[in-house]
C-alpha cells in the first residue's frame, strides 16, 4: 500500500479479502476498511487488481476480473510458470506484455537475481551456468516469522528453552537449509529452489539453463542476500558487469568501494536495504574458472511491491 500512496494515478483504492473484512488499514491519511471479496467485487469492474498472497485465491478470482474487463496483476506464485501469462521485472517487460489483462510477478529472489545479473545472461551462452545461495530473512515469512526469531533470541539470551513454531527448527542462532517447504522433489529441491531456478530461466528466455540454487533460512529480520557466482561464457564478465551496474542499471545500486583503498569498505548488507527498492550489489569477483563471484541483498518486500505496482499502472521498472 506505501507503494501506491504516492502514485497520482491513483484516485481510489478498495481492499478485498475472503477473510479479513471489515478490518482497517491506513492509506494517505485515512482509514480504509477492508471488504469482502465476491461477485460483487468483480462487478464493481475495478481498473487494477493485485493478488497479493495465496496461489488458490489467485487461481480462482483473477480470471472473474480480467473477463469483466479488470487489469490483474498477481503476486502469488499462481501463474509465474503459465507460459501464456507474461511475468514482468526487467526492464521493458511491462511494454513487451503489450495490453495482457492478466500479469505475474516474480518471487523476490528471481527477480533481484535477474535484474542484476541481466547484462551477463540475457543474451546466452552454451557455456553459461549459474550457482546461487540465497540467505533468506525470517519476514520472509510474514510476522510470525519476526516474532518468533524475536521470542527465541530473547529466551536463549534468558536462559529458557526456545520454542519453534513456525519454522521447521529453531531460527535464532542457527541456519536452517529449508525454504519453500519440504524437499520433496527426485531432485531434492525445496520448492523456493524450484520456482527461482524455473522463473529465472523464464525472465532471461533461457530454459535450458543450468541452475544451482541452495536456499538457507537466516536468522536476519529483514534483507534478501544472495551469493551468485557461475560463468556467462565472458571471461571479462566481472569488470563488464561492473561497469554496467556502475551507470545506473536499473533498480541496481552497485556499493564495491575495496578495503584496500584504505577507507572502511562499502558493502551491500541487510541493514541498508530496508525501505529501498533497489538491489544493492557489491564484491565482483573472478574466480578460478574464469567465471564471476559477487554478493547482493535487498528489502524483499520492497522491490516485489514496486514491480507490481509498476506493472498494474503500466510503468517502466
Amino acid at each position: 500500500m506505501t507503494e501506491l500512496e504516492p502514485r497520482r494515478g491513483v484516485d481510489r483504492l478498495v481492499l478485498l479479502s475472503e477473510k479479513a473484512g471489515g478490518t482497517e488499514l491506513p492509506f494517505r491519511g485515512s482509514d480504509l476498511v477492508v471488504e469482502e471479496l465476491d461477485e460483487d467485487s468483480v462487478k464493481e469492474r475495478p481498473d487494477v487488481v493485485f493478488f497479493t498472497s495465496g496461489a488458490a485465491r489467485a487461481k480462482r478470482w483473477a480470471p472473474r476480473f480480467v473477463a469483466a474487463g479488470s487489469r490483474v496483476v498477481d503476486l502469488s506464485s499462481a501463474h509465474r510458470l503459465d507460459p501464456n501469462v507474461p511475468l514482468v521485472g526487467l526492464a521493458g517487460a511491462v511494454s513487451a506484455s503489450g495490453n495482457a489483462k492478466l500479469k505475474a510477478v516474480p518471487g523476490a529472489a528471481s527477480l533481484a537475481a535477474a535484474r542484476v545479473l541481466a547484462p551477463l545472461f540475457t543474451k546466452g551462452s552454451p557455456s553459461a551456468r549459474l550457482d546461487a545461495t540465497l540467505l533468506v530473512p525470517v519476514s520472509g515469512a510474514g510476522q510470525a516469522g519476526v516474532l518468533e526469531l524475536s521470542r527465541q533470541t530473547a529466551a536463549l539470551l534468558g536462559g529458557r528453552p526456545a520454542r519453534s513454531r513456525t519454522f521447521s527448527h529453531r531460527i535464532a542462532f542457527n541456519l536452517v537449509p529449508e525454504v519453500g517447504g519440504e524437499a520433496t522433489s527426485t531432485a531434492g529441491d525445496t520448492g523456493l529452489e524450484r520456482s527461482f531456478r524455473a522463473e529465472l530461466r523464464r525472465l532471461w528466455s533461457l530454459p535450458i539453463l543450468p541452475i544451482a540454487v541452495t536456499a538457507v533460512r537466516v536468522p536476519v529480520f529483514f534483507g534478501l542476500s544472495m551469493v551468485l557466482s557461475g560463468s556467462s561464457g565472458d571471461p571479462q564478465a566481472p569488470a563488464a558487469l561492473s561497469k554496467a551496474l556502475g551507470s545506473d542499471h536499473g533498480g541496481v545500486k552497485l556499493l564495491d568501494r575495496s578495503w584496500h583503498s584504505g577507507q572502511p569498505g562499502a558493502f551491500p548488507m541487510p541493514l541498508l536495504t530496508v525501505g529501498d527498492s533497489s538491489v544493492l550489489v557489491g564484491r565482483i569477483r573472478s574466480d578460478e574458472g574464469g567465471g564471476f563471484q559477487l554478493f547482493a541483498t535487498v528489502d524483499a518486500l520492497k522491490l516485489v511491491a514496486e514491480c507490481a505496482v509498476s506493472a498494474g499502472l503500466g510503468e517502466a521498472h
